[in-house]
């Protein structure tokens, strides 16, 4: 579970705390979850994804489907991010040779 904090973020220029609306800690709140969802890794059985998924959904409150919902939308940001990765080791090393042939 994240830990609570609070919401608020400090401005140089004036010194006081400006609050965040709901649609930027939602981002801040998609990004944290999607790192520590790509920390821990995906989970691939059906099984421990539904178990996962009630667990969650309890944990923050919300039904099964909602977080399931949720929960798709964070794992296709993670996969895109780590497609991406991929193509990168692919770019970088195009011109490597297997040893001994």
């Amino acid at each position: 579970m994240i830990p609570c904090v609070k919401v608020g973020v400090s401005s140089s220029k004036k010194g006081h705390d400006m609050p965040l609306s709901k649609e930027r800690i939602g981002e801040i709140a998609m990004n944290v979850l999607q790192g520590e969802m790509e920390r821990k890794g995906l989970p691939l059985d059906r099984k421990e994804i539904r178990r996962s998924m009630h667990n969650e959904a309890k944990n923050f409150g919300c039904t099964t489907g909602e977080f399931a919902q949720f929960a798709r939308i964070i794992y296709a940001r993670a996969y895109e991010s780590f497609m991406r990765e991929l193509d990168k080791v692919i770019a970088d090393n195009a011109d490597d040779k297997v040893e001994g042939s």
